[in-house]
């Protein structure tokens, strides 16, 4: 019988991969449901179950999950990860840095767990541990864009611009650009006879703030 039940489980688990590739988070709700009446000792479901709860603003709920989960598997460093950004997400910032810690505690070499707790250090303005933060975590893996653009972010407002600006370029930005464009990035060399595009980033906000340099561009 549990093996029956596991397959049948199983199976529903393949229609919540489906809902989720699809967009289709209500289904993809219900199908965690099915699966955990089926199997309610999955500490991960419990889990996927809080992220989708969280994603529809069922904070509450999240949380129960969450804490189900936990009970199940004290020591999965990913869920306490997932919960503290929640939590973070929700500016509940001291049981976010807990749950970042005890993930930490538990995956002390984890680059996003330390990406996450320095991006929380730095929302509370914890300046020197945020980077100490972010730079261990790009220790653990040099390429960790997160963490490349959490230290970018805070090292931009110190003012430390030069090696804020490389780091921000580690973000995947220009790849949708560059498959929709034809003619290649401008990276520094002579504009004589040619012509530049100009194009947005982010929010209206950076496009008023550099808007001002177009003309020292054109010049």
């Amino acid at each position: 019988m549990a093996i029956e039940a596991d397959q049948l489980a199983e199976a529903i688990l393949v229609e919540f991969q489906q809902a989720v590739a699809r967009g289709d988070v209500v289904a993809a709700e219900a199908c965690l449901r099915a699966a955990l009446q089926t199997c309610p000792d999955r500490a991960e479901w419990h889990a996927n179950l809080a992220w989708l709860l969280d994603q529809r603003g069922a904070v509450d709920e999240a949380l129960a999950e969450y804490g189900q989960a936990i009970a199940l598997q004290p020591k999965n460093a990913h869920i306490y990860r997932n919960l503290g950004a929640m939590l973070a997400e929700q500016k509940a910032h001291a049981p976010a840095e807990d749950a970042y810690r005890v993930a930490l505690m538990l995956d002390p070499d984890s680059p996003g767990g330390w990406s996450n707790l320095g991006a929380l250090q730095a929302q509370t303005r914890r300046d020197e541990e945020a980077e100490a933060s972010l730079r261990r975590a790009l220790a653990l893996d040099a390429s960790h864009a997160a963490a490349h653009f959490n230290l970018a972010c805070l090292l931009l407002r110190k003012g430390r611009l030069e090696e804020g600006w490389a780091h921000l370029e580690a973000r995947d930005w220009y790849a949708p650009l560059a498959a929709r464009l034809s003619c290649p990035r401008w990276v520094g060399q002579p504009l004589a006879g040619q012509s530049i595009l100009v194009v947005y980033e982010v929010g209206h906000g950076d496009m008023i703030q550099f808007s001002r340099y177009v003309t020292l561009l054109r010049d």
